[in-house]
């Protein structure tokens, strides 16, 4: 199970980012804004961070996966994102 940190400023895409990511099993959180962001980070380790375009560049701390996504994404190309997540469940 990957630990994956979604960091989405619209609630509509951030809440169907983390109903997929869950199907997939991994432990998700979610937060909103690039403050939060922070502290999650600075809390916790993250296998990957799904962070929406502009809103918080990869820190040089984290060793996360860090894959860009934005509410106007074409709905295949969100999935061939999120492809590297499926099936990568690792057991604990």
């Amino acid at each position: 199970m990957k630990r994956v940190l979604i960091a989405v400023l619209d609630a509509s895409l951030r809440s169907r980012l983390f109903a997929r990511v869950g199907e997939f099993g991994h432990r998700v959180d979610a937060v909103a804004d690039a403050l939060a962001i922070e502290r999650r980070l600075a809390k916790d380790e993250y296998d990957v961070v799904l962070v929406e375009r502009g809103l918080a560049s990869q820190p040089a701390e984290t060793d996360a996966e860090w894959i860009e996504v934005d509410p106007g994404l074409d709905p295949v190309e969100l999935d061939r994102r999120l492809d590297t997540l499926r099936g990568a469940s690792d057991p604990d």
